[in-house]
């Protein structure tokens, strides 16, 4: 890229360039000096991907990732899908990474609250079940406190484990959350039991209940949050989502042999 020549008037580059132009320049520049440093240093980014398309926040966020293998990178970003590409290019080049979101504390209304069971990605998702397990048993060796945070976390991990199994069972993962494709050809097979629907609603909303940024209704103090009511929620969770997918298995076989019938 030539800004310029000896015959004619050199400009500065932010009076010719955009910011996305400057900023991929800045970028590169950055990569091919580290890329230089025999020291593996780790490295930091702030939004690297300000004024970018989606198809170069992807390609960033490959190049980054692949940067990950040799020094440890850090970035910060407010752009929801720059995070799920990061994470996407991190499971397929097989990089460890730990992801969180930062916001403002719900109870002490300063910035700098880490929660690390929320991040716009599904692999955060799919696992939050398990994740929920995780913190009971590490609540039943704490007290006072300690256990009350591994609980909270444990009643936040639950509610993103509802809230997956409703986009990728109840809606069939015609549309993802953190995706911009929508899988239309899954609308025929979306099974939808009421009843189920109506306790999942309800588990829903009553974990709801004890999430520090939510308003807490009287009831709320009347059901204290501890390690049996953890328990409880996470059997119930286990046995709707289980009588879910064979009932909808069930539905979805018996429309296939009657696909078949019609074309055979």
């Amino acid at each position: 890229l030539a800004v310029g020549s000896p015959d004619r008037l050199i400009l500065d580059p932010s009076r010719v360039l955009s910011e996305g132009e400057q900023t991929a320049v800045a970028l590169a520049d950055f990569l091919t000096e580290i890329g230089l440093n025999e020291q593996s240093l780790g490295i930091i980014f702030d939004d690297p991907v300000n004024s970018f398309d989606h198809i170069r926040k992807e390609k960033i966020a490959k190049r980054l990732a692949e940067e990950a293998n040799t020094r440890q990178v850090i970035i910060f970003t407010h752009d929801i899908l720059f995070t799920h590409h990061l994470a996407e290019a991190a499971i397929s080049q097989k990089v460890d990474f730990t992801a969180a979101t930062i916001s403002i504390d719900p109870d002490k209304k300063i910035p700098g609250y880490v929660n690390r069971t929320v991040f716009p990605y599904e692999h955060y998702e799919k696992a939050s079940a398990k994740q929920a397990r995780k913190y009971l048993e590490e609540a039943r060796m704490l007290a006072g406190s300690p256990q009350m945070e591994k609980l909270e976390l444990g009643i936040g991990s639950l509610r993103a484990a509802y809230e997956d199994f409703i986009q990728r069972h109840i809606f069939n993962d015609v549309v993802g959350r953190w995706r911009e494709q929508i899988k239309a050809t899954a609308l025929s097979h979306i099974y939808f039991d009421e009843e189920l629907v109506k306790e999942i609603e309800e588990h829903y909303s009553f974990l709801s209940r004890y999430e520090k940024g939510h308003s807490h209704s009287p009831e709320f103090h009347e059901t204290p949050l501890n390690i049996d009511l953890l328990q409880e929620e996470i059997a119930e969770f286990d046995r709707i989502t289980r009588t879910y997918k064979k009932a909808a298995l069930e539905y979805r076989e018996q429309k296939s042999k009657e696909k078949k019938r019609i074309f055979s």
